[in-house]
């Protein structure tokens, strides 16, 4: 597993680049676009964060640790 500091750097190229990135759990797939990222921004609430030991996504008000979650872009 990478660092977390390291993986949203990945994550944010690769949606600065306009790819989508896919984060699958066990149950689900969310599909996160540019576009999706740029309404968090305008809301003033950052969709991905991570700190020195996670990483985590913003889910309704509160933010769930991905750490575990397979990670994709396309």
């Amino acid at each position: 597993m990478k660092n977390p500091a390291e993986t949203l750097s990945w994550i944010t190229d690769a949606l600065a680049s306009g790819k989508t990135i896919y984060v699958s759990t066990a149950l689900r797939h969310i599909k996160i676009t540019p576009k999706t990222v740029a309404q968090f921004a305008a809301a003033g609430r950052p969709l991905f964060k991570a700190d020195d030991k996670s990483l985590y996504m913003s889910v309704g008000r509160r933010y769930d640790c991905i750490d575990y979650c397979q990670i994709t872009a396309q």
